[in-house]
């Protein structure tokens, strides 16, 4: 079964894999621009391979190992999604972040603030004004860490055949040759250092003594800050748009490839499946009974009858532990029951259903719903204006301890 992502998610794939090891000379033969250092290259050619030959690109580098997680958002790519259509809502969206503040990392605050984002997404994606003027205030923040990028990443080139951003391309190193040749100080510049012309952000791995002409490192620095954001990163955005249109211009992958890598089925359309009557796994509609979940062919695939009942299709969403809380929820049992059946805390509970509730919206679960009373008295405090800075204790606060913490997380997946 054939499904799509998004090019930040496709992008994504290679960022996470350490490229180290990749062996680059033969395609480096195949590039028509020098100035690509081995790092640039390397992504280059997994990019290709990706676009080209899922296959073999699963069978080359998904065994590499992965980075270290160094994240500079919030929101990493533990989450990562494939759609069954090409027209879901989140595949065409926008990609939305929030980015770590260098401050907020100098300060030792790092994890706090990736904890109270986290915390407060339900916040975030209802009511995204407020959530940035608690954060702002809460950690004292100066710059906005908020940013949005087209998800696609390739507007204005979507429409053109491979001959036309072929063309492009063309252009793009004539021009950047003219850029090299415009001085001798360019030249030279960028003949020392241009592979590195990332440098320019770090003046002191530069070294001005190996230049013959006489330039001081100001300039250097410009030459090399021109280069690299105005030719080289524009050039090797392009090669990655030329890949994808020649290879795969839909991001239309094999659902098993995208599962090996770490993907899972976007929540969104996971509904659209149960509205439409259509099996959650391939795609096709159902017969007969529209509540199942997986026709008759995918059902046979999961093995026999015990572990069908047991295992049903939402194992590809979450973990056992969640999936198990998730069963005895449809099952009708309360909070309290299932934290007496499964010898775990009500607050484990409630973290289980904050990942269920994105796929599965808690609020169809008339069983763990609070009283009407407790839903009126969170719903009156979250949509305070003194509701400021600090989430469930401003609530909790509001409510003078009245309702209890978990109460009000439990309340909070039933507003609005």
């Amino acid at each position: 079964m054939n499904v799509y992502i998004t090019n930040f998610n496709a992008n994504s794939i290679i960022n996470q894999i350490d490229l180290s090891e990749v062996d680059v000379f033969e395609f480096k033969k195949d590039m028509r621009y020098k100035w690509f250092n081995k790092g640039e290259l390397r992504q280059l050619k997994a990019l290709y391979t990706l676009f080209s030959d899922p296959y073999l690109f699963n069978e080359q580098f998904n065994k590499v190992k992965s980075k270290t997680n160094n994240t500079k958002y919030v929101f990493g790519s533990g989450n990562r999604s494939f759609h069954l259509s090409p027209n879901c809502n989140r595949l065409l969206s926008d990609y939305q972040n929030i980015m770590i503040p260098d401050d907020i990392v100098k300060r030792g605050l790092k994890v706090e603030f990736i904890e109270w984002c986290e915390e407060n997404k339900e916040i975030y994606l209802k009511y995204p004004d407020q959530f940035k003027f608690r954060l702002k205030n809460k950690f004292k923040l100066e710059l906005d860490p908020f940013i949005t990028k087209n998800n696609s990443g390739y507007e204005e080139y979507k429409n053109y055949s491979p001959e036309e951003i072929e063309k492009v391309i063309h252009q793009t190193i004539f021009k950047t040759s003219k850029f090299i040749n415009r001085s001798s100080n360019n030249h030279e510049v960028i003949s020392l250092f241009g592979l590195q012309s990332f440098n320019y952000k770090n003046p002191e791995k530069i070294d001005c003594d190996l230049l013959i002409n006489r330039i001081n490192k100001t300039e250097v620095i410009e030459i090399l800050k021109d280069f690299e954001l105005n030719y080289k990163k524009p050039l090797l955005e392009l090669f990655k748009i030329q890949f994808r249109i020649k290879n795969n211009r839909d991001l239309k992958f094999d659902k098993n490839i995208l599962t090996t890598l770490g993907f899972k089925q976007c929540g969104n359309c996971l509904k659209n499946t149960k509205k439409e009557g259509l099996c959650n796994k391939c795609g096709k509609k159902l017969r007969g009974d529209t509540t199942k979940e997986l026709c008759t062919s995918c059902w046979s695939e999961k093995g026999d009858l015990k572990d069908k009942v047991n295992s049903q299709a939402e194992n590809d969403f979450f973990s056992q532990t969640v999936n198990e809380t998730y069963n005895l929820l449809k099952s009708g049992k309360s909070i309290d029951d299932i934290s007496k059946y499964r010898n775990i805390s009500k607050a484990t509970i409630l973290k289980h259903l904050k990942e269920i509730d994105p796929i599965f919206p808690i609020k169809d679960f008339s069983n763990v719903k609070p009283s009407n009373y407790i839903i009126n008295k969170v719903e009156s405090a979250y949509k305070s204006k003194l509701i400021t800075i600090n989430g469930l204790k401003d609530i909790y606060t509001f409510l003078d301890g009245k309702v209890d913490y978990d109460d009000i997380r439990l309340a909070l997946f039933f507003i609005e």
